[in-house]
């Protein structure tokens, strides 16, 4: 009777023992994404290059490709960023914006150039859906001439931030470019 009595003191201990984990689990903590910025928030900060051109990284430094804020050539304010490039598809870039999938963003900015002749402008935004692909558009600026480049485009799902927001040199050939007025921001759904 007593080894009876032990054997089920035991069961009962095991049982309870089994059954606590299940009945006293930590509630796990889900971590939500953050919210969506407000519509028309500027994503890109220093788009203006009014103090420097912080934030702003070349898309070649390697290449000798130079990034350097220009009081003496400006659209807005007292200056712009001066873009100095070496060959084809380099330029002046942002990394890692926060983004949302399905939405509309709109990428713009104001460039001026003085080769003599139309030169090739891209804005290029690549996300980080995979596999990761890229927004873009070319544009041509007639030398001397500030022109507002300006596209929109809507991200895939899973889309969690734009990797790099690029104005980029279109031209096989070196080209020194100005940019001013940079704006990067989500628009309302249709």
């Amino acid at each position: 009777m007593l080894l009876g009595l032990l054997v089920a003191a035991q069961f009962v201990a095991g049982l309870r023992e089994s059954i606590w984990p299940i009945h006293h689990r930590a509630t796990p903590h889900v971590v939500k994404p953050p919210p969506p910025p407000p519509l028309n928030a500027v994503l890109i900060m220093n788009g203006g290059f009014e103090a420097n051109v912080d934030g702003w990284q070349p898309d070649c430094s390697a290449c000798g490709n130079v990034l350097v804020r220009d009081t003496a050539v400006h659209k807005f304010g007292v200056s712009s960023m001066k873009v100095v490039t070496s060959s084809y598809f380099q330029g002046a870039r942002v990394l890692d914006i926060p983004a949302v999938g399905r939405t509309r963003y709109a990428f713009s900015a104001w460039v001026f150039q003085r080769s003599g002749k139309t030169a090739a402008i891209v804005l290029r935004c690549g996300l980080s859906t995979p596999p990761t692909f890229q927004q873009e558009r070319t544009f041509g600026v007639a030398s001397g001439v500030w022109r507002h480049l300006s596209f929109t485009f809507v991200t895939a799902a899973g889309v969690t931030s734009i990797n790099a927001a690029e104005v980029l040199n279109a031209q096989e050939t070196p080209l020194t470019f100005w940019v001013d007025g940079v704006r990067l921001h989500r628009l309302p759904p249709r």
